[in-house]
């Protein structure tokens, strides 16, 4: 059985090609079990050892454009029989993406599960920390004192001190894609953690505080049809329609019309 989860491998470089993937001499009278060692072989980035840190390792979090060069379905073999079902990359060669569909191996462009939508926030801290949110759900103040702010104030070596640095309400490490995106759609904000060529999120609740919910208003009672009521200004309908859908296919985007004469 396929495990889609686990232990993270992260590649901090853009066009990673297929033949950084596995090199081009071993595609040749070579079957697909024993491409398992070559994976990364000529893939250079400071610090990484491909020998050392390919090993048990279950996810590949990567940057841009990632499978781009030659088209050869050896490079999501080379994936597959090390065992690596989940690759997540803002973006993916199109060939590459099909044919590690075709492998079984997800192929996820995480920062696309929120196109299009407004509020869906990326805050970079320093080198070693991202923070992401969405901001009709969480409470901004919270994420800046409690989370930003340590994390800017103090560097921590062992990925465990983070508890001790950032003071939310609650906070539990997972790696798994879906209950991060599951946790950011109810109000919790992530912190990818960066050490050693190694990627590890953390969830942290920074729910907002709501006023009523999308229950009838008492004053406006609805006879016939739904019992959902809207009625307030529109950044607030807008933020209970967020907390009344959780899900990353409803898009909010914020429109300009007309010209600004000043």
């Amino acid at each position: 059985m396929k495990t889609f989860g686990g232990s993270v491998l992260f590649l901090d470089r853009s066009d990673i090609n297929t033949d950084e993937i596995i090199p081009a001499k071993y595609l040749e009278e070579v079957p697909k079990h024993e491409l398992t060692p070559y994976l990364f072989e000529d893939l250079k980035i400071e610090g990484f050892n491909p020998k050392a840190d390919v090993a048990g390792k279950k996810v590949i979090i990567t940057r841009e454009n990632f499978g781009c060069g030659s088209e050869r379905e050896h490079a999501p073999w080379a994936i597959e029989v090390n065992g690596i079902y989940v690759v997540v990359a803002p973006s993916f060669s199109k060939k590459f993406r099909q044919d590690m569909f075709s492998c079984g191996i997800l192929a996820i462009e995480l920062d696309k599960r929120f196109k299009n939508c407004s509020d869906y926030k990326k805050r970079k801290v320093k080198n070693n920390y991202t923070v992401y949110y969405l901001a009709r759900l969480c409470d901004k103040v919270y994420i800046s004192e409690k989370i930003i702010k340590p994390l800017i104030a103090k560097d921590f070596p062992e990925l465990s001190e983070i508890y001790d640095v950032v003071s939310c309400r609650d906070i539990y490490h997972s790696n798994d894609v879906e209950e991060l995106v599951f946790a950011m759609l109810h109000g919790n904000s992530l912190i990818e953690v960066n050490k050693s060529n190694n990627v590890e999120y953390y969830i942290c609740n920074a729910d907002i505080s709501s006023g009523r919910s999308v229950n009838e208003p008492d004053t406006d009672v609805a006879v016939h049809g739904p019992h959902a009521g809207f009625v307030e200004a529109l950044d607030t309908n807008i933020t209970e329609i967020r907390k009344y859908l959780r899900t990353e296919h409803l898009k909010i985007e914020n429109y300009v019309l007309g010209e600004d004469i000043n």
